[in-house]
């Protein structure tokens, strides 16, 4: 009697990362009744690791080298993405290796080579490195929501992006100063904030979507990190927003990327209201443009 039994719910999330596939089924068959299934999860582990695991690195795993400037803050997110993963992966900048910006595509960096492919655009090289390892959404719906946040991550670090820099490296006069602060903290403490807020509140707290790390949270996290420690006063009212934040900067994957957050309590906090206007621009509302969240 032939027996057929498919194997694909243990050791598979170990393999799906090191062979860069979004999925993987063993289906194996056998002629003996009494083999059971214990002996024959022992036997497929001991026996077709090496016939499984090498051929497909050897030929489904890229070499990659990321291509930017000396500062590499436009990187962030990439370089999360392969710690978070365990990923290798080579550095080189524009300077180093001479490289003119018009020999890469959009005349642009980060750029990232994978097997002498070029990607260009921060959003697209994570994209593409989310769908290898594992970091995007379960389903259609949740890989929506996925791109609502990380579309408008990238708008806010575009409108913050002075703010920042000079909250950063304190390069500023007064006058500037004081008038960048007051924009950038009505927009995070009013718009952006309440935004994600709400989005974590409604997904459990924890994560952006689902029950584990998506890019969306990383890229959250990445934009929010440092304007939590230079301006923790603004998360006051945003408690998910502050600890999502922490817990993914407290990963030792990620030591040395993001600053460290110190651990604070919220006690009765009163959050923002979130206009009616952006409610209509959350996951699971009708809107044309995620963009438009601020």
């Amino acid at each position: 009697m032939v027996k057929s039994v498919s194997w694909s719910d243990e050791g598979i999330p170990l393999l799906k990362r090191a062979l860069g596939f979004r999925t993987i089924s063993v289906t194996v068959k056998t002629e003996t009744e009494d083999f059971g299934m214990d002996a024959l999860r022992n036997f497929i582990l001991e026996t077709r690791e090496e016939e499984i695991i090498k051929p497909c690195y050897s030929y489904n795993a890229p070499e990659y080298v990321l291509y930017d400037d000396a500062e590499q803050e436009e990187s962030l997110l990439i370089r999360m993405i392969f710690a978070f993963s365990h990923v290798p992966y080579e550095t080189r900048t524009v300077e180093e290796t001479g490289t003119d910006f018009y020999g890469f595509p959009f005349a642009s960096t980060p750029v990232l080579e994978l097997n002498g492919l070029r990607l260009s655009n921060v959003n697209t090289i994570c994209r593409h490195l989310a769908w290898r390892y594992d970091l995007s959404g379960r389903s259609a719906a949740e890989d929506s929501i996925v791109d609502v946040v990380t579309d408008a991550v990238n708008d806010a670090r575009k409108r913050l992006g002075k703010w920042m820099r000079i909250a950063e490296y304190r390069e500023w006069d007064d006058y500037e100063m004081e008038s960048l602060e007051e924009k950038a903290r009505r927009l995070i403490v009013s718009f952006i904030g309440p935004a994600f807020e709400e989005i974590l509140r409604r997904n459990g707290g924890k994560y952006v979507v689902g029950n584990d790390v998506t890019w969306a949270d990383l890229a959250l996290a990445s934009l929010i990190n440092p304007i939590i420690f230079h301006r923790p006063n603004f998360f006051d009212r945003l408690p998910l927003l502050y600890n999502h934040c922490k817990r993914i900067a407290d990963m030792d994957c990620l030591t040395g990327m993001l600053y460290n957050i110190r651990e604070r309590s919220f006690k009765n906090v009163e959050g923002y209201t979130l206009p009616q206007s952006q409610y209509a621009l959350l996951p699971g509302r009708r809107t044309h443009n995620p963009i438009s969240l601020f």
